[in-house]
């Protein structure tokens, strides 16, 4: 016949460590008997700890790079737009009337050889 009461036996393996240490009940048990699962823990929150560091610095990374890339593109448009200034007609005889080069007041025409 089979008992009707219930006896209690206490889960083994993580589940049971787990819920020792969120019960408290890791406090009444030796340490050393607790000892490869504090270590699991231990190594758990280095690993936790470690990929925080490495996230955190590739964000400052990517954030650094996004600015870089933000001064060059705002360089590179002042800079095209300096050059379309200076490629204009007027300013290239302002630039070039220092030199004794002045603008010719005859039409071009066409050179034909016979």
């Amino acid at each position: 016949m089979k008992d009707l009461k219930q006896t209690y036996e206490p889960k083994k393996g993580f589940q049971s460590n787990f819920s020792d240490v969120l019960s408290g009940k890791i406090l009444e048990k030796g340490l050393f008997e607790l000892l490869p699962f504090s270590l699991y823990i231990c190594l758990l929150l280095v690993f936790y700890i470690n990929n925080s560091y490495r996230a955190e610095t590739s964000v400052r990374t990517i954030s650094s790079l996004e600015r870089e890339l933000k001064d060059l593109r705002s360089e590179y448009i002042t800079t095209k737009s300096l050059l379309m200034y200076q490629s204009k007609q007027t300013e290239v005889q302002s630039l070039v009337a220092d030199h004794g080069i002045v603008k010719s007041n005859q039409q071009p025409f066409i050179i034909r050889a016979k």
